[in-house]
Order: structure tokens, then sequence, then C-alpha cells
């Protein structure tokens, strides 16, 4: 009965070290998001990184010394009202990317390309 109690802890600490933190939006004109998760990209496609439990991307990790010259990263924003509201996401420095969110109406996932040689990214959390 120990060993089930204590298994069954561990497993939940575990699980609570591997979720992450929400960047909630406030009443701001800005957010600086403090919570992410970043890797290397190896040639991922967008389905792998939705699926393949074996990717993992590292907590606020600083990109230190660079390993690619191509990145995942999740960022988990949080609307903390009642409404959606569109949002201008900028991702310095400012090169090409290609962002994912799900649509707020349709809970689909979307893409749109942003950056130095894009247009605007606006999206509804």
């Amino acid at each position: 009965m120990i060993r089930t109690l204590l298994f069954v802890t561990l497993l939940l600490l575990w699980k609570l070290a591997m979720a992450q933190l929400a960047n909630t939006l406030k009443d701001s004109s800005t957010l600086f998001l403090r919570a992410y998760d970043v890797m290397p990209d190896r040639n991922y496609t967008f389905e792998q990184i939705l699926t393949d439990t074996s990717i993992r991307l590292v907590a606020n990790d600083s990109l230190l010394p660079y390993e690619a010259t191509r990145y995942w990263l999740k960022l988990t924003i949080a609307n903390s009202f009642d409404y959606a509201e569109p949002y201008h996401l900028i991702v310095e420095p400012d090169v090409n990317n290609t962002l994912y969110y799900v649509d707020a109406s349709t809970k689909k996932w979307i893409s749109t390309q942003a950056g130095a040689s894009s247009h605007a990214t606006i999206f509804q959390v």
C-alpha cells in the first residue's frame, strides 16, 4: 500500500514538473512571455511535434550554445477574459517564422507566416 501511494505521488510530481506554465493575458498592451518550451529542429513535421512522445522540448532553454538554425518554440497563453481578443505575436529576432495556433472559434490548428518578410500575425486567444 505504501509503495503504491509513493508511486502515485512520484508520478503526479513528475507530471507537474513536465507541465508547461501558461502565460496569462492581462489588461496590458504587452506581455513578456516567460514560460516557453524550445528545442532544435531536426526536420520534424508539425504532425510529429503533436504526436511523437519521444520528442522533448526543454522548458525556458536559453538556446546557448546555438545547436541549429531552426527551432521549435512552444508557448501556452491563457486568456483570462470572457471574450476572444486579437493579439499580435512578435518573436525576436524578427526572422521568418511559421506560427501554429488553435483558432478560438473552430478549435482547429491554423498556421501562418510571420517575421521580417511577412504580414503581421494576428490571432484570437
